[in-house]
C-alpha cells in the first residue's frame, strides 16, 4: 500500500485499486470508464468540502478495490443532519457540475462527461450499502428503530435494488443498448455489495 501524508490526512492508495484500474483501462474500449472515475474523484471532492463546512477533519483517504473512501473518526461529533449533508454533498456536486455543463452546452448536446456525473450524482443517491444512499436510508432507519434492525433491513433493501439493477443492465447489453463496462461495473458491485455489505462502516463517506 502507498501511503502519502498530506497535512493532517493520510492518502491511502491500495494495490487492490490499481489492479481494479488496470483491468477498466484493458477492457473500457470507449473510455466511458476514465470519464467516471474523473467524476468519481470530483464526488469526493464534494465530500470534502463539505466536511470542510461543518469542521470535520478528514484523517484518511483510502483509494482501494471498492472505490475510494474518506474516513473521518470524530465523526460521532456530527448532529444528524449536518452527516447527511456531508453524504449527500458528494451527489449534489456531480448533479451541479451536469447543471453547469448542461447550461453550457449551447444546444449542441450536454455530452457524455455530463450524462456520466448525472448517473454517478444519482447512482450514489441509490439505497445501497456501499453508496451514500444506502448510509442516509441506514440513518434515517436508526433514528425509529433499533441499530440491528435498521441495518438488517437496509442491507435486504440494498440487496433487491442492486439484483434489479444488474438484470436490467444484463437485459439492455443483450439488446445492445448499453456496453460491457456498464455491466462489468454493475456486476462488481452487486458482488461487494451482497458478499461485502459492511465495507462501508460508520466515519466512511463514498
Amino acid at each position: 500500500m502507498i501511503n502519502i501524508r498530506l497535512f493532517k490526512t493520510s492518502v491511502k492508495i491500495d494495490f487492490s485499486f490499481l489492479a481494479v484500474l488496470l483491468i477498466f483501462m484493458l477492457v473500457d474500449e470507449s473510455g466511458y470508464g476514465l470519464m467516471g472515475l474523473y467524476a468519481c474523484l470530483i464526488h469526493e471532492i464534494g465530500h470534502l468540502i463539505a466536511m470542510v463546512a461543518v469542521r470535520l477533519n478528514p484523517d484518511e483517504i483510502l483509494f482501494y478495490g471498492a472505490g475510494i473512501r474518506i474516513k473521518a473518526f470524530d465523526e460521532y461529533k456530527l448532529s444528524y443532519g449536518e452527516e447527511i449533508f456531508v453524504l449527500s454533498f458528494g451527489s449534489i456536486t456531480n448533479l451541479l457540475v451536469f447543471a453547469v455543463l448542461y447550461y453550457n452546452a449551447n444546444g449542441q448536446g450536454i455530452g457524455i462527461f455530463a450524462v456520466i456525473h448525472l448517473l454517478i450524482g444519482l447512482f450514489n443517491l441509490l439505497p445501497i450499502t456501499i453508496f451514500d444512499g444506502g448510509r442516509m436510508l441506514e440513518l434515517i432507519l436508526m433514528r425509529s428503530m433499533r441499530i440491528g434492525t435498521a441495518s438488517l433491513i437496509s442491507r435486504i433493501i440494498s440487496a433487491i435494488c442492486t439484483l434489479a439493477m444488474l438484470f436490467a443492465a444484463i437485459s439492455f447489453y443483450s439488446l445492445g443498448k448499453v456496453n460491457f463496462t456498464i455491466v462489468a461495473t454493475l456486476c462488481y458491485i452487486s458482488v461487494v455489495t451482497i458478499i461485502f455489505p459492511r465495507w462501508q462502516k460508520t466515519g466512511e463517506k463514498g
